[in-house]
């Protein structure tokens, strides 16, 4: 009897770790973008490039009104995103605030020092935390919360060697790594954006190091000049990278048609993604628009007044 006992308490067990097994296993096989279609996001959220991000005769690039615009206007956005001192993340595409020479850090400020800082502009300029941006994401309407993409900047091998001299390329590991970490944590208390969440990265360490942590992220995506042999053999060992983001200025019809054969290949469920950027008038759009024609699923990153007139 006590034999029976056991052996139906082994098969109920078995039973239900092979449940919890399906369930962790169990993948959605449809993709969130459609075969042949190509979707508008606001790049830097839509908003205009400005030396000054305080700047108050435009909207400016990764700035609360374009991210608020952008949610309203296109079916997702791209902001660029940065650590602080204190690991939060916060959104911003060059080394200082203010200018290309000289201004406040993100880098180098702890969120304390950013509020303080904040206090001292209007709202509408204050640096945006990544939070902000998923909260707003999460409440856009169906139709403009598509995509988010985040282009992590990662200044550590440029405008730091001075700071690092010979330790540039292991500090920029460490950032690297701890962006990964923070992006971990903050997405997991916002654990229904993942699927809906693009990262992308100028090189493999960075893309690495978010499958490492988050490897439930949708879509990482490796930013590249060309699309050469050296980038299909990067591709074909690291499977993760299921995207490829690139400029519409250098990019060719041959080219195109080359990544979607190659994608095709490797991912032949379609869970795979090309972003062109950065529309900023009309003629760029126009050219993304006829480069992607009849192909997909692909995202062109745009600036409002680009597709103002398309």
């Amino acid at each position: 009897m006590m034999i029976y006992i056991r052996f139906s308490q082994l098969i109920i067990t078995l039973a239900i770790l092979f449940v919890l097994l399906l369930s962790g296993c169990k993948k959605d096989s449809k993709p969130i973008f459609d075969s042949g279609s190509v979707y508008i996001i606001g790049h830097g959220a839509g908003g205009e490039h400005c030396h000054d991000r305080y700047a108050t005769d435009r909207i400016c690039h990764n700035t609360y009104p374009a991210i608020r615009e952008g949610f309203t206007i296109f079916q997702g956005i791209e902001v660029d995103v940065q650590l602080s001192k204190d690991t939060m993340i916060y959104v911003g595409h060059d080394v200082f605030l203010t200018d290309k020479s000289f201004g406040p850090i993100i880098n180098f400020l702890t969120s304390e020092q950013i509020d303080s800082l904040n206090a001292t502009y209007d709202s509408l300029h204050h640096i945006v935390s990544l939070e902000y941006v998923f909260n707003a994401f999460l409440k856009a309407p169906p139709d403009h919360n598509r995509l988010l993409s985040l282009d992590v900047k990662n200044y550590y091998t440029t405008y730091w060697k001075d700071l690092c001299a010979d330790s540039c390329d292991k500090v920029a590991g460490q950032y690297k790594e701890t962006f990964a970490i923070a992006l971990f944590h903050l997405v997991n208390t916002y654990p229904e954006i993942k699927d809906r969440l693009a990262v992308e990265g100028w090189d493999l360490e960075q893309l690495y190091f978010i499958n490492k942590y988050v490897p439930d992220i949708r879509y990482k995506c490796l930013i590249i000049v060309n699309f050469t042999d050296s980038i299909r053999q990067l591709l074909t060992k690291h499977g993760y990278v299921n995207c490829i983001s690139k400029s519409i200025e250098t990019t060719t019809e041959r080219e195109v048609g080359e990544i979607y054969g190659f994608f095709y290949k490797i991912h032949s469920d379609n869970h795979f993604l090309i972003q062109l950027w950065a529309a900023t008038d009309s003629t760029s759009f126009k050219k993304a628009l006829n480069l992607l024609k009849d192909k997909g699923p692909a995202i062109i990153q745009a600036d409002k007044h680009a597709i103002a007139y398309n």
